[in-house]
């Protein structure tokens, strides 16, 4: 085959070759930097091995005792649901999640949904969460691409009800296209310098 030949049955396979798998990314919260002060923590973000991870809405955020997480409170204002997106709203799959759900008087108040398109956009799974047990780790019961987590918890309880929690929340986020079309380029050089060099 021709180099040029080559080059182009290459270059074409980088544009429509899927991804083979994403990029692992784990956040724990551990870079939380309010202490004890929960209510300075909304908006917090985190990255890990190249993915930033946003938390949103009514998500928020705090640090005591070494020990980071993500936390729901139950004022009039939580009704609203917290979020967290990956890259800016970069398609991912949950492989594992710690949540610690307290329901108190708002049975069936604490859940997950995964969706796709947005904060209001197609639920793809629901995780339901064991109440009044503590964190627990789930791993199962989540498969599809999301591009945002949308966690709900207790209505207004007038800051009553402590104790929802998410934690350890590992994801695979899949490579956009144009990552994919680099990392097909970088084959193609390869390939074209050792067909070069044979000729």
């Amino acid at each position: 085959m021709k180099a040029s030949k080559l080059v182009a049955a290459v270059a074409a396979a980088a544009v429509v070759m899927p991804a083979m798998g994403g990029v692992i990314a784990t956040f724990d919260w551990q870079e939380v930097s309010t202490g004890t002060s929960w209510w300075l923590g909304y908006d917090y973000s985190e990255v890990d091995n190249g993915v930033t991870m946003q938390a949103g809405g009514r998500a928020a955020s705090i640090l005591d005792a070494g020990n980071g997480r993500a936390m729901k409170a139950a004022y009039a204002q939580d009704v609203d649901p917290g979020t967290f997106t990956m890259n800016g709203g970069q398609q991912f799959s949950v492989m594992s999640i710690d949540v610690a759900s307290n329901e108190g008087t708002f049975p069936g108040s604490v859940f997950l949904e995964g969706r796709i398109g947005g904060a209001t956009g197609s639920v793809v799974w629901t995780l339901d969460p064991t109440d009044a047990v503590g964190k627990q780790t789930y791993n199962t019961g989540m498969s599809g691409l999301i591009d945002t987590i949308v966690w709900w918890g207790p209505g207004d309880s007038g800051g009553t009800i402590w104790g929802n929690e998410v934690d350890n929340l590992t994801v695979d986020v899949i490579p956009e296209p144009a990552t994919i079309g680099f990392a097909g380029l970088a084959g193609l050089a390869l390939l074209v310098g050792r067909r070069l060099r044979i000729c």
